[in-house]
């Protein structure tokens, strides 16, 4: 039987540490009883927006880095990662929490294992505490979506239980097995209806799998 594969852009990503970056925190409870140190280290969920975004800090030798990871689930499904440029910053009486950052692009050359960099410009976006667990922020309308002060507000749930496998399971898994399934029609229509569906499955779970660790980012 022919092996069958077509390519997605879904890859498994590693991300060392990028120098002259800030160690972003929020001040203390005192000043800002309404936000917590707390709300940074779980996870925001959306299933309106079919998106889900954490802060991560990721050790590479002495060294931490600190990421934001912004998985969305949707038609352009993807992980996008912003490094905080400054220390967030809390206004609206501790309830509105304010984050610069900076895209990384990705460039793979010659099949080459993707090269991250840095965006050039720096991107904003606020986060509001309505409750214990509710909280609203915006989403840019662009085709490749990220957190922004302009764009579409959606309200996010704060949890502590990693939403990346559901949300795949739930929101990506059909998108990305309609892509697979018609990429493959096209690239081999001479194979059996049965192959194609075997080698769907086969791929579209892989896809998967590198979408969840890709938002874990360890």
């Amino acid at each position: 039987m022919r092996r069958l594969g077509i390519k997605l852009g879904v890859a498994l990503v590693t991300l060392g540490t990028l120098s002259g970056m800030a160690v972003p925190s929020v001040a203390s409870a005192k000043q800002a009883p309404s936000f917590k140190n707390s709300d940074l280290q779980r996870y925001y969920k959306s299933a309106k927006s079919k998106t889900a975004f954490h802060f991560k800090s990721v050790k590479s030798g002495k060294h931490v880095q600190n990421y934001l990871v912004l998985g969305d689930f949707g038609k352009q499904v993807g992980i996008r990662y912003g490094v905080p440029t400054t220390t967030f910053k809390l206004s609206n009486r501790g309830r509105t929490l304010s984050c610069k950052y900076r895209l990384i692009n990705f460039k793979t050359t010659n099949k080459q294992t993707p090269q991250a960099s840095l965006s050039k410009k720096t991107y904003n976006f606020k986060l509001t505490k309505k409750s214990a667990t509710k909280f609203t922020t915006k989403l840019s309308t662009t085709k490749q979506r990220y957190l922004s002060t302009s764009g579409k507000t959606y309200t996010y749930t704060l949890t502590k239980k990693n939403p990346a496998k559901s949300y795949a399971n739930k929101y990506a898994k059909p998108t990305l097995t309609k892509q697979v399934r018609q990429a493959l029609s096209i690239q081999y229509p001479d194979v059996s209806a049965a192959e194609r569906q075997k080698a769907t499955t086969k791929q579209v779970n892989q896809y998967l799998k590198t979408l969840v660790a890709n938002f874990n980012l360890k």
